[in-house]
């Protein structure tokens, strides 16, 4: 009886900790900066004067999705870039190798996941439902053996190699809503930057904030086995729909920027918060649960 009077307790603590330290999570927006993308090392460069990274069309799976107002869900999503942006929207060509197949020693990859929570939004808001601001992070990772890294090249089909490179950005969910754009569904998605490999990332001003923007298309060209796996297994674990293809989309037109975009500054230290008592949280509950791991 003590045992589970504690785990209520602890339960309810850390649920009205959360939801006081997220609720207040705010931010200034900035510009967009251009950014110079090198190999490791910061002297080989990969594509320079970046305003926009462009993604292939990636997949997307919602779990435990009811559509109840105020009911929240697992994202995941997984995808590669296709291309870079100047800021006045014109390509460029990246270094040799971009997109090769890693049997090649010059090729390397950029590749993007994430792994968070959405709210279903009541109706009238406007919104079909919003990003939960510090529920998981999106990365994004440099591989293949012209980068020096030992990764398997991303299969969007069978859902390896996607998270198992050289990370070199990381940030976490802070605002942004997926809404209805005439008959088509679109994310606009904000997140603050949390991790910045400078020798690889390098900013015309600091890196704070990266946008991320896409089109749902609801019935997608192909189905992935999987996601995120056989890669980092502590911020994003394997998953695997059952039956393949149960809650998975095709997010297209998907392209990302990075800005200036500061954080009030308390902000930051309520994310970190709220993932602090999340953590707590669950050793509090598992510690002291009969038969839980310890």
């Amino acid at each position: 009886m003590q045992v589970k009077e504690a785990t209520v307790k602890t339960s309810s603590s850390a649920a009205l900790l959360c939801a006081i330290a997220i609720s207040s999570i705010t931010a200034q927006a900035g510009p967009i900066t251009i950014v110079d993308i090198f190999k490791p090392g910061g002297i080989v460069p990969i594509a320079a004067g970046v305003q926009t990274v462009q993604w292939q069309d990636g997949s997307d799976a919602s779990i435990g999705f009811t559509g109840v107002p105020g009911s929240t869900f697992l994202n995941l999503y997984q995808s590669t870039a296709k291309g870079f942006l100047d800021q006045n929207s014109q390509s460029i060509t990246p270094a040799a190798g971009f997109g090769l197949a890693f049997s090649d020693s010059s090729a390397y990859e950029l590749s993007i996941v994430s792994r968070a929570q959405f709210q279903v939004a009541g109706s009238g808001s406007g919104t079909l439902y919003d990003l939960v601001p510090g529920s998981g992070t999106l990365s994004i990772y440099l591989d293949g053996p012209g980068v020096g890294s030992t990764g398997v090249q991303a299969d969007p089909l069978t859902g390896i190699g996607f998270d198992d490179g050289i990370e070199i950005f990381r940030a976490v969910p802070f605002g942004g809503s997926a809404f209805l754009q005439g008959t088509v569904v679109v994310d606009e998605l904000d997140l603050l930057a949390s991790m910045v490999r400078a020798d690889v990332l390098v900013g015309a001003a600091s890196i704070g904030d990266f946008h991320f923007s896409d089109t749902k298309q609801l019935s997608p060209t192909f189905v992935t086995q999987g996601f995120h796996i056989n890669g980092d297994s502590v911020l994003y674990p394997d998953y695997v729909p059952s039956p393949r293809g149960n809650g998975v989309i095709e997010l297209i037109n998907s392209n990302a920027q990075f800005s200036t975009e500061t954080p009030e500054p308390s902000t930051m230290v309520l994310v970190s918060l709220a993932g602090v008592i999340a953590f707590v949280y669950r050793r509090c509950f598992y510690s002291r649960s009969p038969g839980s791991p310890s």
